[in-house]
């Protein structure tokens, strides 16, 4: 396989209440699992940011993008794809400054097509368009088999920044 496509869906918790939700400002809980995106393929979530050189012909789109799923798995999902030598990087809304980043803890399902290979780096921006300002939490990749849905769990705790964007980054480095 020349190229590697690791999907992501999420779910956040915190030990902190979630304060009245704002435009574009993430509150605790959220769960988003994309259901509601149409078409097999299309973009990502409005207020969420995404920074990539990947760009698909056949779906006119830069990844990551959401995956409208197959007959087998017909779940949506986050998906990138890296055939190239590039970096993608996927921007959630700002976390609500009611919340302390270190009490933040997020869950999700992962499925690659490569072993223990691709690396799924997930860190926290303190300006969504700036990748200079990335800071990594934590590195996750596939350990069983392609076909299954892993679970991962990533806790902020130990994140000392002032950044308030969870992010995700997929590099052809990282595999």
């Amino acid at each position: 396989n020349h190229y590697d496509r690791p999907n992501i869906v999420f779910a956040f918790s915190s030990g902190e209440p979630a304060s009245p939700d704002t435009t574009c400002v993430l509150t605790l809980p959220m769960i988003e699992t994309f259901e509601s995106y149409p078409g097999d393929f299309s973009s990502i979530p409005t207020c969420w940011t995404k920074i990539s050189q990947e760009y698909n012909q056949a779906y006119g789109s830069y990844y990551p993008v959401i995956n409208g799923g197959s007959a087998s798995d017909p779940n949506q999902s986050v998906m990138f794809m890296l055939m190239d030598s590039y970096s993608s990087y996927l921007v959630m809304p700002a976390l609500d400054s009611n919340l302390t980043m270190q009490d933040v803890s997020m869950s999700f399902n992962f499925k690659s097509s490569q072993q223990n290979i691709t690396h799924l780096v997930v860190g926290v921006m303190s300006d969504p368009t700036d990748t200079l300002t990335f800071v990594p939490v934590e590195s996750v990749c596939r350990e069983g088999s392609a076909s299954s849905w892993e679970s991962k769990e990533i806790n902020f705790a130990t994140y000392t920044g002032t950044g308030r964007y969870i992010t995700f980054w997929f590099s052809k480095a990282n595999s």
